[in-house]
């Protein structure tokens, strides 16, 4: 059998490089059965994704070469066909594929978000289920405000879906989906990658943080950013632990890094404020994570590289994602996550950092039970997948 994971975004955000990994794991197939289909090269080579699959590149095209691609181009520019530069660079994928091969869709929350991706993901779908491919969509979440008729007919498409937290579960229950069922993101079963220039000093505890452009609403110095820097400011006075900041998009459009050198700037002459520049994957960002004694992040796959690695962790979002994945652990989800949107009250968010603190035996015994319990599940639905 042949996997395809179709709709791969790109490990420049390592979330998706997480993903991609981690169902290579769980599949538990061979580099030459699993193709991925990227478009940056680039950041491809930095992950090393050649190690562990089949890479097709399908890059964004520009200038007159090739001449083939022209005529799509100007379709897809002027609106004639808004797809007609996908079909020219999936031409391979739809070439290889046919009634022995499985189509992975990376779910995530892109049909909350991103229109013109969930086009694309609807024809590649299209195309592959007319061949005889079974398409899956994995580790998904949408909340009910974007379960709109033409997601939902998108989603009809699929031969099952695979939603990785309960509240998108109920939604697509309501919805009248039967093909369901629930996994954990399989980016909990993320191998950890030691690399000794990320080693921590086993004298000094650290709090890891990612911050992101997305939650800060750009890279201006904002109410949002002046809570992280007070706060930041706090754990210097009050305590000895220092602090970790940690990217994990790398996107040209969207760096986590830009916004934490601009954060260190701020604490320019102080070493207990580390920022991590060079690029490291997903599997050595996890190993840094697990170093922490606590977390806070914005990515969705950083807060889980850190609950997979038992760290007592405060989200900060707002979404169906943040909150369903710490509800499907703790059994409820304001403890743990805190809403984005109201960062700029320091008060609040500090006081909801100090509960994750107070309660940090605790929450690592849930994580323990929890992440054991996923991985069972995960090792599960490889023989799910078997049986449809």
């Amino acid at each position: 059998m042949k996997y395809y994971l179709y709709t791969h975004i790109g490990s420049g955000n390592r979330g998706c490089e997480a993903t991609a990994k981690s169902l290579y794991q769980i599949l538990n197939t061979s580099k030459e059965d699993y193709y991925i289909f990227s478009e940056n090269y680039d950041e491809e080579q930095v992950c090393k994704t050649e190690q562990y699959a089949s890479v097709f590149y399908t890059p964004n095209i520009s200038g007159i070469k090739p001449i083939g691609s022209l005529f799509p181009r100007i379709l897809t520019k002027f609106k004639i066909d808004k797809l007609g530069s996908v079909k020219y660079r999936y031409k391979k994928l739809l070439r290889e594929v046919d009634k022995n091969s499985i189509g992975l869709s990376t779910g995530g929350d892109v049909f909350c978000y991103e229109q013109e991706l969930a086009k694309k993901i609807e024809y590649l779908t299209d195309e592959m289920r007319k061949k005889g491919t079974k398409c899956f969509l994995m580790a998904c979440s949408i909340d009910k405000a974007h379960l709109t008729e033409d997601t939902i007919n998108i989603l009809r498409k699929f031969n099952y879906i695979f939603p990785r937290e309960s509240y998108t579960e109920r939604y697509l229950i309501e919805k009248g989906f039967t093909n369901i069922k629930r996994f954990p993101d399989p980016a909990f079963a993320l191998p950890i990658e030691y690399v000794k220039e990320l080693e921590l000093s086993q004298e000094k505890e650290y709090i890891g943080i990612n911050y992101s452009s997305y939650t800060n609403q750009g890279l201006e110095v904002n109410d949002n950013f002046r809570t992280i820097v007070r706060f930041i400011r706090n754990i210097m006075d009050s305590t000895e632990m220092d602090v970790v900041l940690i990217p994990h998009v790398y996107w040209n459009e969207e760096n986590d890094v830009q916004l934490l050198k601009k954060i260190k700037q701020e604490f320019f002459d102080e070493n207990r404020v580390i920022v991590i520049e060079k690029k490291y994957n997903s599997s050595q960002l996890k190993f840094l994570i697990s170093q922490c004694r606590f977390f806070i992040g914005s990515r969705t796959h950083s807060v889980i590289a850190a609950y997979s690695s038992g760290v007592p962790t405060l989200a900060l979002g707002y979404s169906i994602k943040s909150k369903g994945i710490a509800q499907d652990i703790f059994g409820e989800y304001e403890t743990y996550v805190f809403d984005s949107k109201k960062l700029s009250c320091y008060e609040n968010f500090y006081d909801k950092f100090k509960g994750v603190v107070k309660n940090e035996e605790t929450i690592r015994g849930i994580l323990q039970k929890k992440n054991e319990k996923f991985i069972t599940q995960l090792k599960e639905q490889l023989e799910f997948l078997k049986k449809i």
